[in-house]
């Protein structure tokens, strides 16, 4: 199995595909980890985020079904301050057509959802207490959170995530293979790695999903104060604001452009643009 790099920087993004034809797998059949079904197809990755300081981040952002448009996002943090100088590592849905399995922690701390990690050859059934739920952040690994340690495990060797997404209103399902160790001390850098996903390509091609991410900004980012600007190259819906514990610290209408009052906050948080077509913009905000 593939090792992390030790002399990388910043997330790396490579990625080939390889397609096994025949006829699709809808939701009810039973999806093996490490597993191609036949219709499928599997892309692999050189996705490397290993953030070098502390408060820092690495992000990376891929695409499972070849239609173009990226599907998931990876963000690993490094000893933020907000909860005990902790690190995490979230994977975030950038469709809303796609769920993760992923356990509901409702009111427990920290309020993220939790993936449900499988191992290579076990089958990938997503059962109670977890769910394919629509949620847009899920917390994959957690180190050292107040409180709230070994909710999420600091390490996993080639791991797999199970996901569905629905695509010309047929759910399909597919896995993400992946490792991660965001234990940060001594002379060891938080790092994550992605492998591989299944998804659906093939040479008819699927039906591109008529929706574009909406470029999104934030400025001043990072800022001392608590007003901040954002701008959307498309129109969206909504903006959410949360902090690092998962709480929804704000959520506001939409548009091209607007101001998100934070005044008297400090911290990092995760604000979630949606746009009118269904896709999402994820963006780190810190306030000092």
């Amino acid at each position: 199995m593939k090792h992390r790099s030790t002399n990388m920087n910043r997330a790396s993004l490579f990625a080939t595909t390889v397609a096994l034809f025949g006829m699709t797998l809808g939701l009810r059949a039973q999806l093996v980890a490490g597993s191609v079904p036949v219709g499928y197809s599997m892309t692999t990755y050189s996705i490397h985020l290993e953030p070098l300081e502390d408060f820092t981040e690495a992000i990376a952002e891929f695409d499972v079904d070849c239609d173009g448009i990226n599907d998931f996002q990876l963000l690993l943090d490094r000893n933020l301050p907000d909860i005990d100088f902790a690190s995490h590592l979230f994977l975030i849905s950038l469709v809303d057509s796609v769920n993760i399995c992923a356990d509901d922690m409702g009111s427990l701390c920290p309020a993220w959802n939790h993936a449900m990690l499988y191992s290579e050859g076990q089958p990938m059934p997503c059962t109670s207490p977890f769910a394919l739920l629509p949620d847009t952040i899920v917390m994959v690994g957690d180190y050292v959170t107040f409180m709230c340690g070994g909710v999420a495990p600091q390490a996993a060797d080639s791991a797999f995530i199970h996901y569905g997404k629905t695509s010309n209103g047929v759910q399909h399902q597919g896995w993400i293979q992946l490792s991660f160790n965001i234990l940060s001390a001594n002379a060891i850098n938080p790092w994550a790695d992605v492998y591989a996903a299944t998804g659906w390509c093939s040479p008819t091609g699927l039906d591109h999903a008529e929706q574009e991410q909406a470029e999104f900004a934030l400025y001043p980012n990072p800022s001392s104060g608590g007003r901040i600007k954002w701008t959307s190259a498309a129109p969206l819906q909504t903006i959410e604001v949360f902090d690092m514990l998962g709480q929804q610290v704000l959520n506001g209408l939409g548009g091209t452009s607007g101001v998100l009052d934070l005044s008297g906050k400090t911290g990092s948080f995760v604000v979630v643009g949606r746009s009118t077509n269904g896709s999402k913009r994820v963006e780190r905000l810190v306030l000092n």
